[in-house]
């Protein structure tokens, strides 16, 4: 059908864009990529009406981000207790919602909307495994792309190779200035980080004065990684879509065993080639971003994908997967090397232990609605014991809890749960091939989990974009509605 290949080009556009050029996560890159994956939805629609009929995939998982956009609305209207949000120190300030940056958080919630939408399009455009074949070598490009630039824009030293401006910058207008920052244009906290609270306090004004000044004061920052903020957020978008683009080879792979020149010609190059974009995405994860969390978020993906395959093709991606995690370690330790050794790497854990406290305090501090989406640009300075110079190390997945609160936390775990105990209904009726590929998706939001909770990054637009596309690809494998074209991938 026309309207499908429609419909799968615009989604694809969407994500060539999101992490092509999305890693900062400014407010027109945001934008772009929900209308595109509403037109999507729109070329889906129309792909249903002409043919007659209705294949909406339903599930437990569309409740997560359903959930999101209604916490955001509560975190928006509740008032916060005890009259006002109160400091470390315990001093309260006067406030209409218990988040601590309302149109942050509002900003969020209308993110949230394009996230959903673009997991719809994922579920219902990527429907055959010849187009999760394509997604990912779309994906993967775009990817190897985009860390092509960034390491050319830290060989050269610019920091606006891709024309990511930051809230400082002269050469615009003012509304362009805020439409194309990050977030600015709600006059609130953005990727920029803020002066600490601490210090606005030494200032003579009046204090409500003097905290909504020093608030709204951003350190100049731009992206450091071609379009990313720095190569961590990078990283944890590579490592997510590793163990698909193996599971996907792996289904080629298979039968090589069989030694016939016929599987050989026809099954080998296309098997390889997505082995060998999964590799250099292991490697260059773990080179570029922390050299642990890239080796352990594979590993762990790599586990999930193994157990959730096929007994018959368990070999296989044991086999690809430990030459990939061999990349990784090789990458890790030139990479460790080249910083400064095992002593700056022993540093930058403790800074993940210190700034992962901060958060933890944060999240105890608001664990019955959260700090607020959007809001942890405002109150981590308060609880952090560095300064604003040293760049955040912290959990991306503390850091995500911190801002929604422990509900939605429950919610996302019992989701889980419910996923786990579905998937073991369905895996015994799915095809091997179908089975291999949602054993990849299981990996990629595996890995996702691991980079969120050992680093920076996971929390990145561009990161929960492509996560919210693995849902949707999830929700369809869990309604066993991934479907094998005839003739392909033939045993």
């Amino acid at each position: 059908m026309l309207w499908d290949r429609v419909a799968l080009a615009l989604l694809l556009t969407a994500l060539v864009v999101g992490l092509g050029f999305g890693g900062s996560g400014s407010l027109a890159v945001r934008t772009t990529t929900t209308l595109l994956a509403l037109a999507s939805c729109g070329a889906i629609g129309l792909s249903c009406l002409c043919e007659g009929r209705w294949r909406f995939v339903g599930g437990s998982l569309w409740i997560l981000p359903l959930a999101v956009v209604g916490w955001a609305g509560v975190q928006f209207f509740v008032p916060p207790m005890n009259g006002g949000l109160a400091l470390p120190n315990g001093q309260r300030i006067a406030s209409i919602s218990s988040s601590w940056n309302t149109l942050g958080t509002l900003q969020f919630a209308a993110w949230a909307i394009g996230l959903l939408v673009a997991m719809f399009a994922a579920a219902h455009a990527v429907r055959s495994a010849s187009r999760m074949r394509t997604l990912a070598a779309a994906v993967g490009c775009t990817l190897l792309l985009a860390a092509g630039i960034g390491m050319l824009q830290s060989a050269r030293g610019s920091q606006k190779y891709l024309g990511i401006y930051d809230a400082d910058d002269r050469s615009i207008s003012a509304f362009g200035r805020d439409w194309i920052s990050n977030e600015t244009s709600f006059g609130a906290r953005s990727a920029s980080p803020w002066r600490r609270w601490e210090v606005a306090a030494e200032s003579t004004n009046d204090p409500n004065h003097r905290r909504r000044t020093a608030w709204l004061e951003p350190n100049v920052r731009t992206a450091r990684f071609g379009s990313y903020l720095n190569a961590s957020d990078w990283a944890a978008a590579a490592g997510m879509l590793a163990p698909f683009l193996l599971a996907a080879g792996a289904c080629y792979l298979r039968r090589l065993s069989s030694g016939a020149q016929l599987a050989w010609d026809v099954d080998a190059p296309q098997g390889l080639a997505f082995a060998l974009v999964a590799a250099m995405l292991i490697a260059a994860a773990a080179a570029l971003g922390d050299p642990i969390v890239g080796i352990a978020g594979f590993l762990f993906s790599l586990i999930v994908a193994v157990t959730m395959a096929p007994r018959a093709d368990r070999p296989v991606l044991r086999r690809f997967g430990f030459l990939g995690l061999l990349f990784a370690v090789v990458a890790g330790g030139c990479s460790t090397f080249l910083r400064g050794g095992t002593s700056a790497l022993i540093e930058s854990w403790r800074a993940y232990a210190t700034d992962t406290a901060a958060l933890s305090q944060i999240l105890l501090s608001h664990w019955q609605l959260g700090a607020g989406f959007g809001s942890i640009g405002d109150v981590w300075p308060m609880h952090r014991s560095q300064s604003l110079d040293v760049a955040p190390r912290g959990s991306a997945l503390i850091s995500m809890a911190a801002e929604s609160g422990l509900p939605l936390v429950i919610v996302a775990v019992l989701l889980t749960f419910i996923g786990f105990l579905r998937w073991r209904k369905v895996a015994p009726s799915l095809s091997n091939d179908a089975r291999l590929l949602a054993a990849g998706i299981g990996g990629s939001l595996a890995a996702w989990l691991a980079h969120a909770a050992l680093g920076p990054g996971g929390d990145a637009p561009s990161v929960i974009l492509l996560a919210a596309v693995f849902l949707g690809l999830a929700a369809r494998g869990l309604a066993g509605a991934i479907r094998i074209p005839e003739g392909a991938w033939s045993q």
